[in-house]
């Protein structure tokens, strides 16, 4: 068994739990989830939260997230904590109506759409922050570690990051840039011990960023990235 399959193995089960826990979700993201709603994040979403209020600004006024999932935690948290407006998108239609449902529930006006990245998004929308919780396993380790059934969730698409873990990254990356504002910025977060910190810096500078801050939490095994278009600055 190999690092990652360990480590998987041991933290596997205290996610499931958490996940599993709405009173615990709301400590985490101030986020209230309906009873009948189930909920998929992992330790990224928590690093990810504090790292986009932590990059807004207070002329920032609108903010994106890619892949809401089935409750828009970080964005519903942002929305909610430095009251700017949120969208977001997501590939699934069951994923895009429960995060719905989530919104209404917390009071959060937003606009949420079904859309593969940005294929389905407004084109004349412009947004002061984007950001997602990028799928970044490589898809050979996924399947090993039977990512979608031990997640519950409805398709590889939620973690499965292609042969190296920077597919849909580099995918998402090339197609953000058309939906900022003139100073707009990205904030992604993925697990170095799938893709290590090397990489991802090589996949900033290969899609033209430039990285403004990198962040880590304590006892988070994750990191998460700020960048802006090179040609921004």
């Amino acid at each position: 068994m190999d690092l990652k399959s360990m480590v998987y193995e041991v933290t596997h089960p205290i996610l499931a739990m958490v996940r599993s826990n709405h009173w615990l979700i709301k400590q985490l993201f101030g986020v209230k989830v309906p009873a009948d709603v189930d909920v998929s994040f992992d330790p990224t979403t928590v690093a990810l939260r504090q790292a986009v209020c932590d990059t807004l600004t207070p002329d920032d006024t609108a903010v994106f997230e890619m892949g809401i999932g089935q409750a828009a935690l970080v964005g519903l948290s942002v929305a909610k904590q430095c009251h700017v407006e949120l969208h977001g998108a997501d590939c699934s239609t069951a994923r895009v109506e429960s995060s719905q449902r989530v919104a209404e529930a917390n009071d959060v006006s937003t606009r949420f759409v079904v859309s593969d990245l940005f294929s389905s998004v407004d084109a004349e929308s412009r947004y002061d922050v984007i950001f997602f919780n990028v799928p970044y396993v490589p898809s050979q380790q996924g399947q090993d570690l039977q990512l979608t059934k031990r997640l519950g969730v409805d398709g590889d698409q939620v973690w499965d990051g292609g042969p190296d873990g920077t597919q849909v990254l580099r995918e998402f990356l090339n197609q953000a840039p058309a939906f900022l504002s003139p100073h707009g910025r990205v904030v992604f977060g993925v697990q170095n011990l799938f893709v290590p910190d090397d990489v991802v810096l090589q996949v900033i500078d290969d899609c033209k960023y430039q990285l403004v801050q990198r962040s880590t939490r304590r006892w988070v095994p994750s990191c998460c990235y700020v960048v802006s278009p090179a040609d921004a600055r």
